[in-house]
């Protein structure tokens, strides 16, 4: 689901998380701070990529320039239609081939896990990144957003922050933004239009077919937008 909600920046608290670039590289594995129940799975570690996903667990997926990429015969790998069994668990807030905006301070990846047990929440931030010039032009010069991992509800949220326009005209892009499993097409993705508010977005099962998360430079987010995915409460026991 899609709700307003507000944004605020980590700034300096908890961990910056190092990457050898901040064009496309994967970070050492992270902590949670607490177990996080996903796909049936737990885990208490992730791997951030400078693309704007991160894979649960404590390896990395199959590559470091994953997106999807534009040019049909690009080398780049899409996580979530990637077949490789590194690919799986993939958590894509705005997947893209991102790099450092042109906000002062240069791009930063950050980590913050607060509140108390069992009601923490892990934050992980993307600040000051921005959508790279390949074939068609730069649409946000700088953008925020932020992952979240809730205790014990294991709720997932992607969280929307300041963005910037870029310099160019309106241009159609698409970003990856959904959630996937361990398999292709076990995913639950986010569908918009290019001249649609981000509060207009629709959330489909499966793979992109027509259309993807479509943006441009005249509609950002706005600030706090809210992408919430709740997982399904467990099937009921039979009656005897």
């Amino acid at each position: 689901m899609t709700v307003a909600s507000t944004y605020t920046d980590l700034a300096a608290s908890g961990t910056a998380i190092a990457t050898a670039n901040t064009d496309n590289a994967n970070s050492a594995a992270q902590p949670i701070g607490f177990t996080f129940s996903y796909n049936g799975q737990n885990f208490t570690q992730f791997v951030l990529n400078t693309n704007g996903f991160v894979k649960l667990g404590a390896t990395a997926p199959s590559a470091a320039n994953m997106f999807l990429p534009e040019d049909v015969n690009a080398p780049e790998i899409d996580p979530i239609a990637s077949p490789n069994p590194a690919d799986v668990n993939i958590l894509a807030p705005f997947n893209f081939d991102l790099t450092a905006g042109s906000a002062t301070g240069g791009a930063e990846y950050r980590v913050a896990t607060t509140g108390t047990s069992p009601n923490r929440v892990c934050t992980i931030q993307w600040k000051n990144v921005a959508d790279k010039t390949l074939e068609y032009d730069l649409q946000y010069s700088s953008m925020n957003f932020q992952l979240k991992l809730y205790e014990t509800t294991n709720v997932v949220e992607f969280v929307y922050g300041p963005t910037t326009k870029g310099p160019n005209p309106d241009d159609f892009r698409f970003a990856v933004v959904g959630l996937k499993g361990t398999a292709d097409g076990e995913t639950v993705l986010s569908n918009k239009t290019s001249s649609a508010a981000w509060s207009a977005t629709t959330f489909i099962t499966g793979n992109y077919t027509t259309s993807a998360h479509n943006y441009r430079g005249t509609v950002p987010p706005d600030a706090g937008r809210t992408y919430r995915f709740v997982p399904a409460p467990p099937a009921a026991a039979p009656r005897p």
